[in-house]
């Protein structure tokens, strides 16, 4: 007869794939690489919602950093326009304003 031994492989506990919590999503959202989601899944298996979540994490991350960037060019936009808006209200002709008054 033949005889095997089964031997019953403890559960990886590296894998941050806890069910029903943002780390795995922010970790496969990180992940570029088959590779990079086998190791933060722990070679355990993930579902499509999670990676479905993952790219709309990455997206939104993404586009925050887009409007964050796009304020700051608004807000230099705002500061000049004030600037100029402080030189038209002198009431001398343009001609006559000096150097130190154009750059307030």
């Amino acid at each position: 007869m033949l005889k095997t031994e089964l031997k019953v492989a403890p559960h990886n506990s590296n894998s941050v794939a806890v069910p029903n919590s943002m780390e795995p999503i922010e970790a496969l959202a990180k992940a570029s690489t088959y590779g990079a989601v086998f190791a933060v899944t722990g070679g355990d298996h993930f579902t499509l919602d999670g990676m479905f979540m993952a790219a709309k994490l990455a997206a939104k991350k993404a586009k925050i950093a887009q409007l964050k960037e796009e304020k700051q060019i608004r807000l230099a936009k705002m500061a000049k326009e004030e600037m100029a808006i402080n030189i038209l209200s002198l009431t001398k002709p343009n001609a006559s304003l000096s150097v130190s008054e154009v750059c307030l």
